[in-house]
């Protein structure tokens, strides 16, 4: 599986250039962890930032030291980034393959990282964000319409909380018995968090069966004809199949067996 890692130190703004304060190094350490596991688990990372802020940055260096750990397991690893950028992440180990993605750069929009990251998006199977400012919302949010599963994690603020408040009831569906170990991640981040986040993520990944919708008959008398075109355009907007009786019903037609043949 493919899994895209967008994030950031919410209170580390980009153009500041210094070390992680003692109350930021938790978010460095859980994103550790999920680099890890995510290699562990021999998932392809992608990534395309290496700002000491970023959740990008964390997630390879957990990558990296699994790979140190596991000498003889490959580490997958996609970098996208905008072309003549210079090359991040390089003089990693032999078991760690980097595969470098470059895309058009228009420095004006998103500081140019706004191609890359719709690439690295389009590339992946699931989004997993943490932290993070206005790009995460957006790509989050541009996950979500196009059907992207998205794990938004919320434990350490951030633009990533927006997304789980948003996504919450589309988690209820999907993830049913695993929503309460969703919840746990909006508490502080401690042991087994980084396990159960794969989880989160595989389990939103995995193929779910679709239910055929019904198909709706729309009954009125001609007076509230207005209230049933209301009604048939939301059900449109839904892509439901709607019937309705002055297109199909004449004089002499049995009614029941009619709406029988049109009724799931």
């Amino acid at each position: 599986m493919k899994i895209l890692f967008m994030g950031s130190v919410p209170t580390f703004p980009r153009t500041e250039e210094r070390e992680l304060s003692d109350q930021e190094k938790p978010f460095a350490q859980a994103c550790q962890e999920i680099g890890y596991v995510a290699a562990s688990r021999r998932h392809t990372i992608l990534l395309s930032d290496d700002h000491p802020a970023s959740a990008d940055y964390h997630v390879f260096h957990g990558a990296l030291r699994y790979a140190g750990e596991a000498q003889e397991k490959s580490v997958q690893i996609e970098v996208n980034r905008p072309e003549g950028s210079r090359l991040i992440f390089d003089g990693s180990p032999g078991n760690v393959r980097i595969d470098y993605r470059f895309h058009p750069d228009y420095e004006h929009v998103m500081h140019g990282t706004l191609l890359p990251c719709l690439a690295a998006l389009e590339s992946s199977d699931v989004l997993v964000t943490v932290g993070g400012g206005l790009t995460v919302k957006l790509m989050g949010q541009i996950a979500a319409d196009r059907e992207k599963p998205v794990l938004a994690i919320p434990s350490f603020g951030g633009t990533s909380v927006q997304l789980y408040e948003n996504f919450r009831y589309y988690y209820k569906n999907i993830l049913k018995d695993k929503i309460n170990v969703l919840a746990l991640l909006k508490s502080t981040w401690r042991q087994g968090c980084a396990e159960k986040a794969l989880d989160l993520a595989e389990a939103l990944k995995q193929p779910r069966s679709v239910e055929t919708p019904h198909s709706y008959f729309l009954s009125y008398v001609w007076e509230d004809s207005e209230f049933a075109d209301h009604v048939e355009v939301l059900l449109h907007r839904s892509r439901r199949v709607i019937n309705r009786d002055e297109s199909i019903f004449r004089a002499g037609v049995d009614l029941s067996d009619v709406v029988k043949s049109f009724i799931n």
